[in-house]
């Protein structure tokens, strides 16, 4: 891996240079002690003073905690044996940096895996979350379920006993039935034998019938033909019925009618009330005649029900499109409640079929008196044509 060969680079480059240290250290220091020792002037007393000098040193140095310092034979060999045992230790401690330094790969590597486990698991902790809290609602929704089905899995016992017990009584009426059955088949039995002795008078009896059916069929024709003629003369009695009866109630509507217009001064009812009751009368009897409607919308404005006065007047334009004095009337019964504008255009409709007078009082300037009173002064015809 090129990791682990960068690092081993620098374990050996580091090597080299460490003991390429302690060799130069090494030789600077056997030098120094070859330089004291070739130097040193006590040292030309001779080998006696030398040697006491020595031991004196020894001694000063022992007695001072001084360490003696080693001949050159003994440092170098020291300095040898504990360059190789530095080496070895450092040969140990690359190999255990060698081997943390895997161990911090691993690591890494298991660092990596355990954040992509911890993602992992955390998105799967959310998923469960999500899911225990669908699950949840289902559960609730499940629970309602539950309790809606209870109910009606009592209602459905209830009825099921219900079931039972009409079934009890059906198979007491079975059981009844089965009774009457037997009965009947023993009395069918005895109409079969008496059937057997019937069939040889059947014999006789057929060709007495035959003779019989011609004549009835010659019958049947005759009656169908009179049936046909009754039917006819029945449909013209009721045509005549129904036209003697529309005679009669049209008499009768328009005695009811002549009542109401005695009641007409010129421009209004004297009695409104009683107008309207002889005018309802009428309808009652013809309701198919605008005329009269137009009249009663008349009586109900003069007794100033004026919301039944328009739609009396509008049921008369209704059956009649071209109805100019319904049109007026009504014009003027808007103009009444306040409705100039609709008023206008019913007076207009109403000018289009020939009467101006609703036009020409509202085109007029106002003096002195009002509006309406202005149209009563001017509108002096008879509007219940």
């Amino acid at each position: 891996m090129p990791k682990q060969t960068s690092r081993q680079n620098v374990g050996k480059q580091d090597n080299e240079a460490l003991k390429s240290l302690i060799n130069d250290q090494t030789e600077a220091r056997l030098k120094k002690e070859i330089n004291i020792s070739m130097t040193d002037p006590k040292s030309k007393s001779g080998p006696d003073n030398a040697a006491k000098k020595s031991s004196g040193q020894n001694k000063a140095a022992s007695s001072s905690g001084i360490r003696k310092m080693p001949t050159m034979k003994e440092t170098k060999a020291q300095l040898i044996k504990r360059m190789e045992k530095l080496l070895s230790e450092l040969d140990k401690l690359e190999a255990k940096v060698e081997q943390k330094g895997l161990e911090l790969e691993s690591a890494e590597k298991d660092k990596g895996k355990f954040e992509a486990d911890l993602n992992k698991v955390s998105q799967e902790k959310n998923n469960l979350e999500a899911e225990l809290k669908n699950k949840e609602q289902n559960l609730k929704a499940a629970l309602e379920k539950e309790k809606y089905f209870d109910k009606k899995i009592a209602e459905l016992e209830k009825k099921k006993q219900e079931v039972e017990e009409q079934l009890v009584k059906k198979d007491e009426a079975i059981g009844a039935f089965e009774k009457a059955r037997s009965d009947l088949e023993s009395r069918m039995n005895s109409a079969e034998s008496r059937a057997k002795d019937f069939s040889v008078k059947e014999a006789g009896y057929q060709a007495r019938i035959d003779e019989k059916d011609a004549v009835i069929y010659q019958l049947n024709q005759e009656k169908q033909a009179i049936k046909e003629d009754m039917e006819k003369m029945t449909q013209k009695a009721e045509k005549q019925k129904k036209n003697d009866q529309a005679g009669q109630n049209q008499s009768k509507a328009a005695e009811w009618r002549g009542k109401a217009d005695a009641l007409w001064n010129g421009t209004a009812y004297d009695a409104p009330q009683k107008a309207i009751y002889y005018l309802s009368a009428a309808l009652d009897l013809k309701p198919d005649w605008p005329e009269v409607f137009n009249d009663r919308g008349l009586a109900r404005l003069d007794d100033h029900q004026l919301d039944d006065a328009l739609e009396d007047f509008t049921t008369a334009i209704t059956m009649k499109n071209d109805f100019a004095e319904a049109y007026h009337n009504r014009g003027v019964a808007l103009l009444k409640g306040g409705k100039k504008f609709a008023a206008t255009k019913d007076f207009q409709v109403a000018a289009n079929h020939g009467i101006w007078l609703g036009m020409n009082a509202l085109q007029a300037p106002a003096k002195g008196c009002g509006l309406i009173s202005r149209i009563k002064k001017l509108f002096r015809f008879d509007r219940r044509k």
